[in-house]
């Protein structure tokens, strides 16, 4: 017997009937806009015999206080001499700088993926691994897992996953296609489902839209409206159209259009109104026991690309004085 004159056996069923579950488990993850690494960018990074992009980036470093921080690198990497747009190569050394900067992973998959051809998919993934960032969108053999895993130390696993519209007509080497996703409905949900498999939460990476169209497309929106609906998505973030798209909640999940360029050489003083402009949108879920994740909401920090000296910042750490003429307006909008 015991002081409430119950057996053990007896205690411990009433300390079952008032047993909780344990608190969910929080996960918060970062997503930001495009790094559209024109020559000016590369150029501003180089040094007597190489490049170092940190000074560019580290601004940011505030922004990407995520458990789990993506970015989307849009231009393959390279060893060899670098090329600004049309068809990008970025130097390798970049690599170094996304990890430095906070970034555990990025979305590989866009329009210029294949600028480089197949020795330019095997030097970015590489390099990116290299450096402890992990690689989603791409592939180096058609074993590997197409969704990127991030195990957070209270268990909690994020999978990424991340598809482009197109290759700007530069197609995969014959018998290659694996080497990145392309967006196609019945695929994704078929990926998700095995993420979702080894994963609480599944973020998809989208590189999509009209490009300088501040609205979704048609596509966009029937798009998300059907991923959303399926069980083994989280949330989607959405790139590539170079200017800021808007968010909306379906089915109790995210969806952001488009996150704007992050890093460009593109703005006002180009003809790009809007392409220096972009977003670090953070995430927050909570995973219950069962392993049910549920978006709980976020928060957003403005970005801006500074022209004098091509390093981006959180919009609200520019001062007007910096900028050139050109720009002042934007910051003011």
């Amino acid at each position: 017997m015991n002081l409430l004159g119950l057996p053990l056996a007896g205690l411990a069923m009433a300390g079952a009937l008032f047993a909780t579950d344990p608190a969910p488990r929080v996960v918060t993850v970062s997503a930001s806009g495009d790094l559209l690494v024109h020559t000016s960018l590369w150029e501003s990074a180089r040094t007597k015999n190489s490049f170092n992009f940190t000074k560019q980036l580290a601004g940011l470093k505030p922004a990407l206080d995520a458990d789990v921080n993506l970015c989307h690198l849009e231009t393959p990497l390279t060893k060899g001499s670098p090329r600004g747009y049309p068809i990008f190569a970025t130097p390798i050394e970049l690599a170094r700088g996304i990890a430095q900067v906070g970034w555990h992973g990025c979305s590989l998959a866009s329009n210029h993926t294949f600028d480089l051809g197949q020795m330019g998919v095997a030097v970015t993934w590489a390099g990116l691994m290299r450096n402890g960032v992990k690689a989603s969108g791409i592939r180096i053999s058609p074993q590997a897992k197409k969704h990127a895993i991030h195990e957070l130390p209270n268990g909690v696993k994020v999978a990424h996953l991340s598809y482009t519209y197109g290759t700007n007509g530069i197609p995969a080497p014959l018998g290659k296609e694996w080497l990145t996703n392309l967006i196609d409905l019945p695929t994704i949900r078929a990926d998700a489902r095995a993420a979702k498999a080894e994963a609480d939460v599944v973020i998809l990476s989208m590189h999509w839209g009209n490009e300088y169209q501040e609205a979704p497309n048609e596509s966009q929106k029937r798009l998300a409206k059907r991923l959303l609906a399926d069980p083994n998505v989280d949330a989607i973030v959405g790139h590539h159209v170079h200017v800021l798209q808007p968010a909306e909640v379906l089915n109790g999940k995210p969806v952001i259009y488009g996150h704007g360029n992050l890093w460009s050489g593109q703005g006002p003083w180009s003809g790009h109104d809007g392409g220096q402009r972009g977003v670090v949108t953070e995430l927050s879920f909570e995973v219950d026991s069962s392993g049910e994740a549920k978006w709980t909401g976020g928060q957003y920090t403005p970005t801006l690309v500074d022209p004098t000296s091509w390093k981006v910042r959180p919009a609200t750490a520019i001062e007007t004085p910096d900028w050139l003429d050109e720009a002042c307006l934007a910051i003011k909008e």
